[in-house]
């Protein structure tokens, strides 16, 4: 059975392919991906044949700059198996208004957790993989000219991570959501918090402050 997220990185050649056409709006270098929401129906087995659908709505304009939210749906013998919604900023446009409030994790400090030790090649790594060289990921000089005193770690890669490590639910539909809220800077030692709920299990990555949280289990 595949991994929840393993239909982004097979999905990615075709967000790639949205964010570099000529009438894209916005500089496909630098988006950063915000929060991540994935849906699934049943489980995916390996070998599997999927038909992927790729495509962009919404524009909300804040002091960041600007959001815009990709969606991808896999299709698995004419029916959707799984869907996402992929919150990404792009600051290549000026900011107007106020900052999006921020929705805060829902573990404290104090919760024991388990280590994760994230090398300083990850991001490229990763990238051979899945084709996103976004160079905020690769290496100092490469994500310096983007505001980022070195590389950081792409989140797609810390949540499968991250999602290998929790408890898998088993039945039913599923859903992964996830808001990365401070960059990993590469190389890293961060820390897995978790606490089980009634329907699934709340996580925090965290290093001297929260990176990521979010929450997994049976879809509502």
């Amino acid at each position: 059975i595949l991994p929840i997220t393993y239909p982004h990185l097979l999905a990615a050649p075709l967000h790639m392919e949205i964010a570099t056409r000529p009438e894209f709006p916005l500089p496909a270098l630098g988006l950063i991906h915000i929060a991540n929401t994935i849906t699934q129906f049943r489980p995916i087995e390996k070998g599997s044949v999927l038909d992927f659908q790729v495509w962009i709505e919404g524009h909300r304009a804040n002091a960041l700059g600007v959001e815009f939210d990709l969606h991808t749906e896999a299709m698995l013998e004419g029916e959707c198996c799984w869907k996402e919604v992929s919150t990404v900023l792009s600051r290549a446009v000026d900011g107007v208004g106020q900052r999006p409030k921020r929705p805060q994790p829902p573990l404290t400090g104090d919760v024991p957790g388990e280590a994760l030790e994230l090398p300083s090649n990850w991001g490229r790594a990763y990238a051979q993989v899945s084709g996103d060289w976004n160079p905020i990921h690769l290496h100092p000089w490469t994500a310096k000219p983007f505001g980022f005193p070195r590389h950081i770690a792409h989140g797609m890669a810390l949540l499968a991570k991250v999602e290998h490590m929790l408890p898998r639910p088993t039945e039913g539909s599923v859903t992964l959501f996830t808001h990365f809220e401070k960059p990993v800077f590469l190389p890293a030692k961060v820390m897995l918090q978790s606490a089980s709920e009634k329907n699934g299990t709340s996580f925090v990555v965290r290093g001297e402050r929260p990176h990521m949280f979010g929450w997994y289990g049976a879809s509502e």
